[in-house]
């Protein structure tokens, strides 16, 4: 059964109409003919980076013109992921006579990693929301909020800040109120930073690396 019978036989259903949606997930990592690797025409090592990237691109291309019937045509909805790379195209294509990208997409999201994420206001700390990420991880947001509320209470402020719910600072006053013993605390506290540094450096921001580092080091 091809597509196009799936989106008749949906448009005839009178009361149930099912939501189709299509994913096309990490678009980047489509890689150019294995003939143009094999003949070297693409390896970044003998043509450069650059060259290797722009095989990329017009693959992507080709692809996302193959499917333009489908997609501008068919009762449906389709999602795109990529990374930059495809951002970048799709800016460069807005000066384009053709303008292949506007033709087929009608709103573009660029989601940043969290090393460069500055949604807490912390764009001098790199490693600020990964920090945020493992407090999530150790605490409960009911715990978060009382040690938060207790440590400004004991600070004499009275602004509260969502984001400063998830810091190394409020995971002290965490353990704190639990009776954990100072020097153990600061033990804790040390080790987490560390950990956060390498989290830090091993994910690159990737929220899916993240997962997996955390949970393969960390058993919570």
């Amino acid at each position: 059964m091809n597509f196009t019978n799936v989106f008749k036989q949906n448009s005839n259903k009178f009361f149930i109409q099912p939501r189709i949606i299509f994913l096309f997930y990490e678009l980047d990592k489509i890689d150019p003919p294995e003939e143009n690797i094999q003949t070297g025409k693409v390896s970044p090592v003998e043509v450069g980076l650059s060259e290797s990237t722009r095989q990329r691109q017009q693959e992507i291309e080709k692809l996302l013109a193959t499917l333009k019937n489908l997609i501008t045509t068919a009762s449906c909805n389709s999602i795109f992921a990529a990374g930059r790379e495809m951002l970048d195209a799709n800016l460069a294509d807005r000066g384009e006579i053709r303008f292949l990208h506007g033709t087929l997409f009608d709103r573009v999201f660029y989601i940043s990693s969290f090393l460069t994420d500055t949604s807490d206001n912390n764009g001098d700390d790199i490693s600020s929301m990964i920090e945020q990420y493992v407090c999530r991880r150790l605490m409960s947001p009911v715990y978060a909020r009382a040690s938060y509320v207790s440590l400004m209470k004991e600070a004499k402020i009275k602004d509260i800040n969502d984001y400063e719910y998830w810091s190394l600072k409020v995971y002290m006053q965490y353990l704190k109120t639990l009776k954990v013993e100072e020097d153990y605390r600061f033990k804790v506290l040390i080790f987490l930073q560390y950990f956060i540094y390498f989290l830090s450096y091993r994910s690159g921001g990737n929220t899916k690396k993240l997962d997996l580092q955390f949970e393969e080091l960390i058993c919570c």
